[in-house]
């Protein structure tokens, strides 16, 4: 069986490949085309996403489909393997995190999302949710290896906003 994640890795490891090329570009025409090509591995990887997210949706049972999106409360309760199969659906790694953080930023946020998880409070959905999308930044991570830095990343994104809110000192 391959890895359901096969193709998200492989966008993964191409859009690192792309941004060290665009490292060592010598012209603008070149870094121009570069950058195109990294829209495009990004934009690939997050159709991959969806379309992993969504079979492993038509995996889970009715009620919890239902239950994921909001529509309904869980009146029963869920067995370990249902746990682990929503874990799994939310733990689908982001290609949309492409270009966002770089690999050392997304260990650590997956470590916050791993701790909010413990959240007395939290209810039995979110917690399942964000021990998923730490699954997710460290599965990201792992594909784009250890030294990865996004060339240019954008000043304003979740994921941005949730670590500087995480890790830097606020100067207030």
């Amino acid at each position: 069986m391959r890895d359901p994640n096969y193709y998200i890795a492989l966008c993964a490891r191409k859009f690192v490949e792309l941004t060290r090329q665009l490292i060592l570009a010598v012209d603008a025409e070149q870094r121009d085309k570069l950058i195109a090509l990294l829209q495009y591995v990004r934009q690939s990887a997050v159709h991959e996403t969806n379309s992993e997210r969504e079979r492993r949706r038509w995996q889970l049972p009715d009620d919890l489909r239902r239950w994921t999106d909001r529509k309904v409360q869980l009146a029963r309760d869920i067995t370990p393997v249902e746990v682990e199969a929503l874990r799994g659906y939310y733990a689908v790694p982001g290609g949309g995190l492409l270009g966002t953080l770089s690999s050392v930023e997304m260990i650590r946020l997956a470590d916050v999302c791993e701790g909010w998880s413990c959240t007395a409070d939290l209810d039995r959905l979110s917690a399942i949710q964000t021990q998923g999308f730490a699954d997710s930044m460290r599965s990201m991570a792992g594909f784009l290896g250890p030294d990865h830095v996004p060339h240019d990343p954008p000043a304003r994104s979740i994921h941005r906003f949730l670590y500087e809110m995480a890790f830097l000192d606020s100067k207030d």
